[in-house]
């Protein structure tokens, strides 16, 4: 088993080459995202070494969001000189991965389903789970939509709610129903404003 030093510097003007270096262990192929934390103000651009060579450089805060790929372990890496700067080590760069899970809740009578998506970590940007969803009836064919559930930037969580209404031959039955949805939208609504 082989340890790597992963170096990730921010050649922003101003950060005076800041840096944080994170040690990982490799004993066959094995690939690391480096990804800028979430929460992080640092502008960039920023190189990226491993050990004392270097892997990259002008790498975009952008690109430091999505995550660039290091596969170690695998090849052996072409040396480039050594940097001349001694970096000291600030707690700017993370190593995460933001697993979402999709739930569904669904209700009887008229045709109800609600969506959450549920990141493990704050998401910087707002993040659409795009699916399709088919809903079994007892008395028709079933019915398929298109849900997509967005989790707003700044936040975990997102919500949404599709209501498919079915013929009801009782009037009565039809401005419950109505009266319910407006109801459950108002709440959402609230639930939304209390987060802006």
């Amino acid at each position: 088993m082989a340890l790597y030093n992963i170096l990730v510097e921010n050649n922003a003007a101003g950060c005076n080459d800041t840096s944080v270096t994170e040690q990982v262990s490799a004993s066959t192929c094995t690939t690391y995202i480096v990804r800028l934390a979430s929460n992080s103000n640092a502008l960039g651009p920023f190189s990226i070494y491993v050990d004392a060579s270097l892997f990259g450089s002008g790498y975009t805060r952008t690109d430091m969001f999505n995550g660039v790929v290091i596969s170690l372990g695998c090849t052996t890496p072409t040396p480039t000189p050594t940097p001349s700067f001694t970096p000291t080590p600030t707690p700017t760069f993370v190593f995460v991965e933001n697993i979402i899970i999709v739930d569904g809740f669904f209700f009887s009578g008229s045709i109800g389903a609600g969506y959450s998506a549920v990141a493990t970590y704050t998401v910087d940007t707002d993040v659409n789970v795009d699916f399709t969803s088919t809903l079994q009836t007892t008395t028709g064919s079933p019915i398929t939509q298109s849900v997509t559930v967005t989790i707003p930037s700044g936040t975990i969580s997102g919500f949404t709610q599709n209501w498919i209404v079915l013929l009801v031959a009782h009037f009565k039955l039809l401005l419950k129903w109505k009266i319910v949805l407006l109801i459950l939208i108002f709440k959402i609504l609230l639930v939304l404003l209390e987060f802006l």
